[in-house]
């Protein structure tokens, strides 16, 4: 649970020092799990309105026992949407996003599925969030996903779909840099 690599840990960690959101932004979060930093963000009241892509029910069940929990302790009712279905189909999502964000998550789609996720993505946000994972020799499915985890594969994929501003949250020793992108505002 407080492993700096994800859930709770990660929120403390990295997101919560490194990355600010407009109060009042809308989110769009591809392959979130459970969403503890979806809720994080909605707690700190550093957005208002969450969508989360996640495929597997059992994450978004976890998910929606986690926001009921904080919802119950914090007296408070926050506004995050599951759709219960791949990354993938965000390509699909009507609306616009302030943000949108993929911790952990992109680099398990092909590159080809990349690159039209982030474009499409790219056209309903200005800024696009995508956390790496450079670790070697964690036994990934295919070898190939050790190039698309890493740093250097997101900023070009970033720089592709037309986000021209990048920025980089890398601390020594931390495996999972941040990398963001942003098109037509100034960085963050």
């Amino acid at each position: 649970m407080w492993d700096r690599t994800t859930g709770f840990g990660r929120w403390h960690y990295i997101i919560k020092r490194s990355l600010h959101f407009v109060r009042g932004s809308r989110l769009l979060s591809l392959g979130s799990n459970n969403a503890s930093i979806e809720i994080h963000l909605l707690r700190a009241g550093a957005v208002k309105e969450v969508v989360v892509y996640e495929r597997d029910k059992d994450y978004a069940s976890q998910g929606q026992f986690l926001l009921a929990a904080c919802e119950w302790a914090d007296n408070a009712k926050y506004n995050l949407r599951y759709v219960l279905a791949d990354m993938q189909e965000a390509v699909n999502v009507e609306g616009g996003f302030d943000c949108a964000m993929a911790l952990c998550s992109l680099y398990y789609l092909s590159e080809h599925d990349m690159r039209r996720v982030v474009e499409a993505i790219s056209k309903r946000s200005p800024r696009f969030i995508l956390q790496c994972n450079i670790r070697e020799g964690i036994g990934r499915e295919e070898s190939d996903q050790y190039r698309r985890a890493s740093q250097e594969f997101a900023i070009e994929l970033l720089r592709g779909a037309g986000f021209d501003d990048i920025s980089i949250t890398a601390p020594k020793g931390f495996s999972r840099p941040l990398v963001e992108g942003c098109r037509g505002v100034e960085s963050i």
